[in-house]
């Protein structure tokens, strides 16, 4: 089994973001969420529903024994503006809920703690792994 990696570099003059898999880099700017990643897996299985989801990978990193290259999906944009918010997930998160549920999420909440700690304990069933700095 492999593992995906979102990652993204920040600068006054850009931003840079990169994937291998399925964890996604989102911007949210303006009340509107927009995937900035792309997903790695069969045809005709992106985007859907969290339940339908197969969790086929058509790239990772490892997970072989024999060496397979691995081709990165690097975007360069601009950088972010004021207001826009930046967030990298894996799929523990986009399992559970859609984009429209995260982008009403981060309309209605504006902290980190309101986004890390608030909405995972008040949503039912198991809360998604959470990172914040």
């Amino acid at each position: 089994m492999g593992t995906t990696l979102i990652g993204a570099v920040l600068s006054a003059d850009r931003l840079i973001t990169f994937n291998v898999g399925d964890s996604r880099c989102y911007l949210f700017s303006a009340g509107q969420l927009i995937q900035l990643s792309y997903d790695d897996v069969p045809v005709g299985q992106s985007n859907q529903l969290a339940a339908h989801r197969s969790h086929a990978l058509s790239q990772a990193l490892g997970g072989s024994s024999l060496p397979i290259a691995v081709e990165p999906h690097i975007s360069i944009d601009p950088p972010l503006g004021s207001g826009e918010t930046l967030l990298l997930c894996s799929d523990g998160l986009t399992d559970m809920v859609t984009s429209e549920v995260i982008g009403s999420t981060l309309r209605t909440l504006r902290t980190l703690f309101d986004l890390c700690v608030r909405w995972p304990l008040s949503r039912s069933g198991p809360a998604p792994e959470t990172t914040c700095p």
